[in-house]
């Protein structure tokens, strides 16, 4: 028997949405699932008890969903019994649109948000309005106890399911009494959307007991219909890849009143009012030369003799060794940094030289400082001041530039100017032909404007996807003369190379002349994934794989050694060997025939699409 939620929610064109997206397995295993989740259990009833907020959903005669947020006291929504839950209605707006729509219809879905926990909470069920005159008892027991505001009705609710979501994208709040207590802290709404395109949102200002009604008409754009539109959508320094663009066509908005909502506060905010010291970060160390001694390679020691802001949140870092050796800055060369890790652990980031064929005496990189990342970028910019040294490899090429070309084409973008500046600088030495193509936001985000136009001159060309005059990237229009000798060099955020590699296929570009270099990491993590358990058939070990983390992160903490250098999946040097499972290849370096044949897959980035993987270590 089906999962009644599903069976709910999973109609035709929400399965065909799943299929499209290569997701409609785990949808099936929802689908199949024993668990029937009609009944409360006290897990449930712990959690509803605890809620002092909800936002529920009625749809009126039109079709148009209205999303409502409802506040009050902890406890105000109740759990009658395992069928049954309820709440009082107290007087808001006095537009009684959620009342008026149960009249057409009693069905009713709510959300439940544990904000500090990441944890929310799904439900579906009918709804029922009792009157004060129809049965005044009934909707005085419903009223909490000293909260001030009177209940008109009493709103009883029977459970038709519900469904436990994922912690992904909550980001914690908090009420002023938890601030209080630390201080002495499948996607089912893509298939709606094929049957009807009008949306509702809620938009909300907890601190300031404010909140935005919205409604629209949406447009869903894919990465296949316009990659470029999804891609500038897509939050800098996030970690999440964008999917899809979600284009919402103003209807109407109304501003609500401020009653019941109960004040929250994110951790940036509370840190705003809780000033403190970041000792996590202030109490590092350097890396010493016993730290780095573990990592295959030479090291060799630098002085940071340098560091200057180049745009938001990108900052120059000069290295120069402290021995007589130079840097050779062949460009799209990388040195590997010994950096230290929030927790305290020693690691290797690689980092692109920006340096010109002139400029020998030291490393020059650029770094884009992280707020979530894992520590590399946050080492750099917050620990590291003039005068500390650090230990580097030395460095390496898996970009370089292609000697002789008639003509090069350079594409960045973001913080992927920082190999492309370095090949303008080279060619631009070698008085060899080339142009140079670079998208950011916005001015202020872009790093070394003005030398690349320096360089570069007429051949230089800036694009802008969120400042006006919106100027976007046509690279359709770069890429429309395809000629032997022109090589095309792009690094950037995945999506950006994906939209060259795709231009060229179609404009019948030779492989041999696309280059890239992915910066960031987006391939990594999904919406949609699950752990996964992992057998090594030969060692007969099993390794689990948690949701968030990579299959191969989890073969190094159990100690199996795998080989590695980019853990972006485009170097291949962690390709495993596999002997059973579907895999889900998210790696940019292995050919169609080798994916087809699925028996090898990069696990720096890559999973399984069940739960299940064998490999042959």
């Amino acid at each position: 028997m089906p999962h009644p939620y599903v069976k709910r929610l999973f109609t035709d064109s929400v399965k065909k949405v799943q299929e499209e997206y290569g997701v409609r397995d785990t949808g099936q295993q929802l689908e199949d699932s024993p668990i029937a989740h009609d009944v409360f259990t006290e897990r449930e009833r712990t959690f509803i008890e605890m809620r002092d907020s909800f936002y529920m959903a009625t749809v009126n005669v039109d079709g148009w969903p209205y999303v409502q947020h409802r506040g009050g006291p902890k406890g105000f929504l109740r759990v009658i019994d395992n069928k049954t839950i309820a709440f009082p209605d107290f007087r808001g707006n006095d537009q009684y649109i959620s009342m008026g729509n149960l009249r057409s219809s009693n069905k009713i879905s709510l959300i439940l948000m544990d904000y500090p926990n990441r944890r929310r909470l799904k439900i579906l069920g009918y709804c029922k309005v009792v009157t004060e005159r129809e049965d005044l008892m009934q909707v005085a027991e419903l009223e909490p106890e000293g909260y001030g505001y009177a209940a008109h009705r009493a709103m009883i609710i029977t459970l038709d399911s519900f469904d436990w979501n994922c912690p992904q994208h909550i980001v914690p709040r908090y009420t002023q009494a938890e601030i209080k207590a630390s201080f002495p802290q499948p996607d089912i709404s893509m298939g709606n959307l094929r049957s009807s395109n009008k949306i509702s949102l809620i938009l909300m200002d907890y601190p300031n007991r404010r909140r935005l009604k919205i409604l629209g008409y949406c447009k869903v754009v894919t990465e296949r219909e316009d990659l470029m539109q999804v891609a500038e959508l897509e939050p800098e320094g996030y970690g999440y890849a964008a999917h899809r663009a979600m284009i919402i066509t103003l209807d109407s908005f109304d501003w609500n009143c401020p009653q019941h909502i109960v004040p929250r506060y994110t951790q940036a905010e509370i840190k705003a009012s809780f000033p403190q010291p970041d000792i996590s970060w202030t109490n590092l160390s350097l890396p010493t030369i016993q730290d780095v001694e573990k990592f295959e390679g030479a090291v060799m020691p630098v002085e940071v003799t340098g560091i200057c802001k180049r745009a938001e949140n990108i900052s120059e870092f000069i290295l120069s060794p402290l021995n007589d050796s130079s840097i050779t800055p062949d460009a799209g060369s990388h040195i590997r940094i010994a950096v230290r890790s929030h927790d305290g652990q020693i690691k290797t980031n690689a980092y692109s030289l920006i340096n010109g064929p002139e400029q020998s005496a030291a490393a020059h990189i650029a770094v884009f400082r992280e707020t979530d990342g894992d520590g590399g970028s946050r080492f750099m910019h917050d620990v590291l001041r003039v005068g500390d040294h650090l230990y580097i490899q030395p460095p390496k090429n898996d970009f370089p530039l292609v000697e002789n070309a008639e003509h090069t084409i350079l594409i960045a973008g973001g913080i992927g100017i920082t190999p492309i500046l370095s090949m303008a600088r080279a060619l631009n030495a070698g008085n060899d032909s080339f142009e140079i193509h670079y998208t950011a936001r916005t001015e202020k985000s872009m790093a070394f404007k003005q030398q690349v136009a320096d360089i570069a001159g007429d051949s230089s060309h800036f694009y802008f996807s969120r400042e006006e005059p919106v100027v976007r990237l046509d690279i359709e229009d770069i890429l429309s003369d395809p000629k032997i000798g022109t090589h095309i060099y792009v690094c950037g955020p995945k999506v950006l190379i994906d939209a060259v590699i795709a231009t060229a296929e179609v404009k019948e570009w030779p492989k041999n002349q696309i280059h890239f270099e992915l910066f960031g990491n987006p391939l990594a993590r999904q919406d949609s994934d699950k752990p996964i358990e992992v057998e090594l058939r030969k060692s007969g070990k099993t390794v689990q794989v948690a949701s968030d983390q990579s299959v191969l992160d989890a073969l190094l903490d159990t100690g199996v050694n795998v080989g590695f250098s980019c853990k972006r999946g485009e170097c291949g040097n962690c390709k495993v060997p596999v002997l059973e499972g579907e895999i889900d290849h998210r790696d940019i370096v292995l050919d169609t025939y080798e994916k087809k044949a699925g028996n090898v897959m990069c696990s720096c980035v890559s999973r399984v699409k069940g739960n299940r993987l064998v490999l042959d270590l």
